[in-house]
């Protein structure tokens, strides 16, 4: 239902270090290194993810694991087969869905980490949310 403008709670795992020891005056901001999450708890991929964490001090990244929309704890209409799973809800589990939850995240990251707009993002993933990561550079 298009017309609906029901929220739900959806997870990021941040990491702020590398952009905090970056901040400084006269500078461009920093990137958002944005992990788009895909079949799982979101803490599993941020355990897993060394690149990330390699490249977020050499460029004084925002890091932000995103989870996916109907994984790990960010189920729109609650847990189970008489929440997120029912029959009529299980329609919302799509890759355009997930592809605009992770839109509508970013403006609010970035201003919760005082970024600007224009700040850049790079969408990281891996097997599925490489797709994600591949679709979100094409759509937005």
């Amino acid at each position: 239902d298009l017309s609906s403008t029901a929220v739900f709670k959806q997870r990021c795992l941040v990491d702020a270090s590398a952009m905090r020891a970056r901040a400084r005056s006269g500078v461009p901001p920093p990137p958002v290194f944005f992990y788009t999450g895909n079949e799982g708890p979101i803490e599993e991929f941020a355990a897993s993810a060394g690149l990330l964490d390699e490249l977020a001090p050499r460029f004084g990244a925002l890091v932000a694991f995103c989870e996916h929309r109907y994984y790990g704890k960010s189920m729109p209409y609650g847990p189970g087969r008489s929440g997120s799973f029912a029959r009529n809800k299980v329609g919302k589990l799509s890759v355009e869905q997930a592809l605009a939850d992770f839109a509508m995240l970013l403006p609010g990251l970035k201003a919760r980490y005082g970024l600007p707009p224009s700040a850049p993002t790079i969408a990281f993933g891996g097997s599925y949310g490489g797709m994600l990561s591949a679709w979100a550079r094409a759509k937005y």
